[in-house]
């Protein structure tokens, strides 16, 4: 029989999820790249060959798809079936359509591990990575939220509240069976490595527990800690109090005042701060610490760097929306293709290696190529109102040199050769217009030597 767990409480953080994670209508092509993977890794010939794997290798494959994120990007027949109850049952039917996308790569991906015969000693895991954007509106009377309050982003319940489901058949997991346990993404990995018996060097201070004894029933004990949430979608470091949620157990303090306790109050109507005013000093006093042995931490101090130069990566692509300050970020198809202007032009990097690198500055990506000063070649392919941008130059900077060149009428890209040293520092990119000058929308870095 199939063993499926639906582990319940799951609260990400918007950083990382397992193994498929729900996040533009690139499923298929992920998902094939990752069966053609792990074909090389086996020893298969390719996806659909009946060879089987050799025994005793291991693989870690993770898949975050662009489905079922925004822009609403997917094939009608897929939506069809949704279309009649939009505004009366669903807020948006494609939203639902590409659910169903997954659902069917999905499908694909297990019966790939089965033909593999893979399938009985691999854990597949699925989950996602916040609360849902487009099943459900505020108003609360289109799609359902189980009754939780708030959609992704929001601190209440309903922002950061997630499945997780977990398959193993050649375990000795219970079949089919819901477990409620206050849990967070950071569990993961302690969980994983435990299933695997794979030791996790103690000087990581990993913050997450192993959940492997409530997976495999071992123990009901409830796990008693708090969980932190911290939310800021950009590249500061996210506020102490501001935009969090403390829990512990049934309470939730949302933002440093608001207090509620989730068991009796699941769309989180009642504010009990004033009532209990222990349990809000408690979880403030409990945040202070988390958030002072955060700060001591390298990676809270230092910005996360884009390697370059590495063999594991032969080029490294930069886009406009990784792009650091503090203009508003641009982030959709629609706005890449409309020619949206942005001032933030900054990214950190990391050289890995001394060399010669090559930096090449683009309007559009190599998938769908185009002048800089024009449209795609391959014409107006998506519903957008395409339009043409017009600099004369682009320049970039990095460790403290400048470099600038002309665009020619017919150039779709502007490359610079630059002798680089190792090591970590910030590099700017900007097309240049006149006065003015904006953000390049894609750049690849690639070694030379």
């Amino acid at each position: 029989m199939q063993r499926t767990i639906l582990l319940e409480g799951l609260l990400n953080l918007q950083t990382i999820g397992a193994m498929i994670t729900l996040m533009m209508y690139t499923s298929k092509m992920i998902f094939q790249r990752s069966m053609k993977a792990s074909a090389r890794i086996f020893g298969l010939m390719k996806p659909s060959s009946l060879l089987k794997a050799k025994k005793g290798n291991r693989f870690f494959a993770y898949l975050p798809t662009n489905a079922a994120h925004a822009p609403l990007n997917v094939d009608e027949k897929y939506t069809a079936p949704y279309r009649s109850l939009e505004g009366t049952s669903i807020p948006k039917a494609a939203f639902y359509g590409l659910i169903s996308n997954v659902d069917e790569n999905v499908g694909r991906l297990m019966a790939y591990l089965k033909m593999a015969d893979l399938d009985k000693n691999t854990i597949l895991i699925f989950a996602t990575d916040n609360g849902t954007a487009f099943g459900y509106n505020e108003a609360g009377n289109l799609g359902n939220n189980q009754g939780y309050s708030g959609t992704k982003a929001d601190m209440t319940e309903g922002g950061h509240r997630v499945p997780f489901y977990i398959k193993w058949p050649n375990s000795k997991l219970p079949i089919d069976k819901d477990i409620v346990v206050q849990s967070s993404h950071v569990d993961i990995l302690p969980t994983l490595a435990s299933l695997c018996n794979f030791e996790i060097d103690k000087s990581l201070d990993l913050d997450g527990v192993d959940l492997s004894p409530y997976l495999f029933e071992e123990t009901e004990n409830s796990i008693e800690r708090t969980l932190y949430i911290h939310n800021r979608q950009d590249w500061r470091a996210p506020d102490a109090v501001k935009y969090s949620c403390l829990i512990r157990g049934k309470w939730r303090l949302i933002d440093g005042h608001k207090l509620y306790n989730i068991e009796t109050d699941r769309s989180q109507k009642i504010d009990l701060a004033k009532k209990h005013p222990e349990v809000v000093k408690s979880l403030l006093k409990e945040n202070e610490a988390f958030i002072a042995k955060a700060k001591m931490k390298k990676v809270y101090q230092e910005f996360p760097s884009e390697i370059i130069g590495s063999p594991k990566q032969e080029v490294t692509k930069l886009t406009i929306q990784n792009a650091i300050g503090d203009d508003k970020p641009i982030y959709a198809q629609y706005e890449v293709a409309e020619g949206f202007k942005n001032q933030n032009n900054r990214y950190a990097i990391e050289v890995e290696h001394k060399g010669k690198y090559k930096i090449t500055c683009k309007r559009w990506p190599i998938e769908y190529d185009g002048k800089i000063r024009g449209l795609p070649y391959k014409g107006n392919y998506f519903p957008f109102d395409y339009q043409s941008i017009s600099p004369e130059k682009v320049s970039i900077s990095l460790f403290d040199e400048y470099h600038e060149k002309q665009i020619g009428d017919n150039d779709s890209e502007v490359s610079f050769e630059i002798d680089l040293e190792k090591g970590k520092t910030f590099m700017e990119a900007s097309f240049i217009e006149g006065n003015s000058s904006y953000g390049v929308y894609y750049i690849y870095i690639e070694a030379l030597t």
